[in-house]
């Protein structure tokens, strides 16, 4: 970590020092993060719903979360680790409606599946994260 006029840059530090950074309100780290992962994200999303102006609202809906829910780094890990281990119809779902907030319809739409089938996705991978997150809730 170096410092320019006070300011503290990120480069060269790992993804897991820069969320303890952004945990503790440093904005420089959580930039970084954002600069990381942006295309990634956006791409996911782009390729999950086809449109451009939706993978923009995800992906900034899914940093603005990231940044309000930034001092719960541990739990955020281990949420990502079970939702990256969901299968993918029902990741894609989770990504959508839980983490990015779209509504059902929109979400539904963009996947090209009926509401029905997103529900039932949804139901599936809510009770796959709770098992997951059995030991993270109790310890809350």
């Amino acid at each position: 970590m170096t410092s320019v006029e006070g300011a503290t840059t990120a480069e060269g530090r790992w993804d897991g020092e820069l969320w303890s950074a952004a945990a503790l309100g440093d904005r420089v780290a959580f930039t970084e993060l954002y600069h990381r992962h942006a295309d990634a994200v956006w791409r996911l999303a782009m390729r999950m719903t086809g449109s451009r102006a939706v993978a923009e609202d995800v992906l900034a809906a899914t940093f603005l979360a990231a940044w309000r829910r930034r001092a719960d780094v541990r739990l955020v890990h281990a949420v990502l680790a079970a939702v990256a281990a969901l299968p993918a119809g029902q990741r894609d779902v989770v990504a959508l409606c839980l983490i990015a907030e779209v509504p059902q319809a929109d979400a539904a739409k963009a996947l090209g599946i009926t509401q029905v089938t997103l529900r039932s996705r949804l139901h599936r991978a809510r009770a796959q994260l709770r098992v997951a997150a059995g030991p993270i809730g109790a310890a809350r």
